[in-house]
């Protein structure tokens, strides 16, 4: 069984992933890419995952928007919302970079 390890995104820059919804060309290639992928089902149930979805790129050959219509019909439900917590006083946080 392959692991999204092995996956073939994970030997180039993930960038190519993660193509402007604009970019048909992007998005083509991404598809293909996953198209040829073994681990694309591990990698397509991931993104539907409530815990880890993600609303951009390409996972499991599909699209962010054709991920959405599939939650529809799985009727998989909203995504789980991340709890970071409170944000520490003013005085605490780290500067940002300049």
């Amino acid at each position: 069984m392959s692991t999204m390890a092995d996956s073939l995104c994970a030997q180039f820059d993930l960038d190519a992933m993660f193509p402007a919804p604009t970019d048909l060309l992007g998005i083509a290639f991404a598809k293909q890419t996953c198209g040829e992928c073994p681990a694309r089902a591990e990698c397509l149930e991931w993104a539907l995952d409530p815990a880890s979805r993600c609303n951009f790129g390409v996972f499991g050959g599909l699209t962010a928007e054709e991920r959405r219509e599939l939650i529809r019909q799985r009727n998989l439900g909203n995504a789980d919302r991340l709890d970071y917590g409170k944000f520490p006083p003013k005085k605490a946080r780290i500067a940002p970079a300049v």
